[in-house]
């Protein structure tokens, strides 16, 4: 295929297929939507590293139903932008879906519907693809909202994504989280970053030498919770918990690992 065909054909997938509703239960022999993101991201993937597929999960079409807007998701892609500027990545939203989906959007992690919604985005997944599923509500059974490593994508590529609320969205509800700064938080996991308190005060932490020892969650208050290791805590680094507001950024050390695993686990189909 030559390259001007390969433009001209993305021009033609992006504007007349970017934005997909299903409005009801997908029937999934007639339409294997897996497959399609697939070529959408490994046949048609010659410019941008980190092709983005926003799969929008909603019990109806009203705003009060977390209807997500493309606005929003306008908005949240520039957040991630300027995260992510030091680590080189242009976020390219090449897909959205939306569904109408009640079981899907009270949303379980790791149970039988967190399964069948990410077999059916998900089937023929890419390692570069970043599959982002924004539903209503999590019941969580561990930690919750949730980013899968790059390591957790050789073992079952189907679950590779994130799952987060619509809440944390840019001007979403929920008030101390919406800034979009949570789907920087979990992006940072997808390429490959622990929490800055992973570990506590003992080596290796987080791995990372140049993110300051933290024995727990730093929520934004200033403190030392390892006295005998150098520098405060990282309270501002998007890889702690804390409220949006107060996170600023990654440290070098942290887009140096996070550019090595990309190179390991998100560099090829």
């Amino acid at each position: 295929m030559a390259h001007s065909d390969a433009i001209r054909q993305n021009y033609h997938f992006e504007n007349e297929m970017k934005n997909v509703s299903l409005r009801q239960e997908p029937d999934l022999n007639a339409i294997d939507v897996g497959y399609l993101l697939h070529f959408l991201t490994v046949v048609l993937d010659y410019e941008h590293p980190s092709q983005v597929f926003f799969h929008v999960i909603s019990k109806g079409e009203n705003e009060d139903d977390e209807f997500v807007s493309d606005l929003t998701i306008q908005q949240q892609v520039s957040v991630l932008q300027s995260a992510f500027i030091d680590l080189g990545v242009r976020w390219n939203v090449l897909f959205t879906t939306h569904t109408i989906n009640a079981d899907w959007y009270s949303q379980v992690l790791y149970s039988d519907n967190d399964n069948a919604m990410k077999a059916m985005f998900n089937s023929r997944s890419s390692s570069r693809g970043l599959h982002i599923y924004t539903v209503g509500s999590i019941n969580r059974t561990d930690s919750g909202i949730r980013g899968t490593s790059p390591e957790a994508y050789q073992s079952d590529p189907t679950l590779d994504g994130i799952v987060i609320t619509a809440g944390t969205l840019p001007g979403g509800s929920d008030s101390d989280y919406n800034q979009g700064k949570i789907l920087v938080h979990e992006v940072g996991h997808w390429f490959g970053l622990a929490h800055t308190f992973a570990g506590g005060c003992s080596e290796p932490n987080d791995g990372v030498l140049d993110t300051p020892q933290e024995l727990y969650p730093g929520f934004c208050v200033e403190k030392n919770s390892c006295p005998d290791s150098p520098g405060d805590d990282p309270i501002h680094n998007y890889m702690d918990y804390g409220y949006d507001y107060c996170l600023e950024g990654f440290t070098p050390g942290q887009i140096a690992k996070m550019n090595r695993k990309r190179a390991l686990y998100r560099s090829g189909p």
